[in-house]
């Protein structure tokens, strides 16, 4: 993460929120994991990664958890449908195991599954 205090772009510019979170080895490393060029796919990368919450993507194409896939499967990715039919007990015992194994819940849509309500509350 940049140490440096962020300036206010000139007028007419853009501020770029990726060029401000991390570096072009960071870039580097998401576009090798199949991030998208775009600005707005590094960007949304950059925070993400950089969150202090667990972040919710909205991934209609599916890139962003395709993304996560391949950057995290060497931490021990776990991935859980929401619709699983055993999620109200597995889902707590992933998210103990959630600082050496990320989890990635996937097919969640506009409306989460009220099993779901207590872990987002609690993290």
């Amino acid at each position: 993460i940049a140490t440096e205090k962020a300036q206010a772009p000139p007028p007419g510019s853009q501020w770029i929120i990726h060029e401000q979170l991390v570096d072009d080895v960071a870039v580097a490393e998401y576009r090798h994991h199949g991030m998208l060029a775009a600005t707005s796919s590094l960007n949304s990368a950059a925070l993400a990664h950089h969150a202090l919450r667990t972040p919710y993507c909205v991934d209609p194409q599916g890139l962003a958890q395709w993304w996560i896939k391949s950057m995290e499967v060497q931490r021990g990715l776990v991935s859980i449908s929401v619709r699983h039919p055993k999620l109200a007990r597995q889902l707590p015992l992933l998210l103990r195991r959630g600082a050496e194994s990320p989890v990635l819940l996937m097919g969640c849509e506009e409306t989460l599954p009220v099993e779901l309500l207590g872990f987002l509350l609690a993290a």
